[in-house]
């Protein structure tokens, strides 16, 4: 029997978010992103549409 069980919530770091936004102009598609890091396909258009947002934040931190 099939359950819907839901999906817990998982928060992507910086480092993990600009490795996305890197993968994601490699050509990977929005599901092969979620699968590589465990995140639901929505997470990754989030991050995406926030890409400006991500490398400014990346860029101020310092963060790598």
């Amino acid at each position: 029997m099939l359950t819907n069980r839901k999906r817990s919530y998982t928060k992507l770091s910086l480092e993990d978010q600009v490795r996305l936004l890197s993968d994601s102009d490699s050509g990977l598609s929005h599901r092969s992103l979620a699968a590589k890091f465990r995140v639901s396909k929505g997470q990754v258009t989030d991050i995406l549409k926030r890409k400006n947002e991500v490398t400014f934040i990346q860029v101020v931190t310092g963060s790598r």
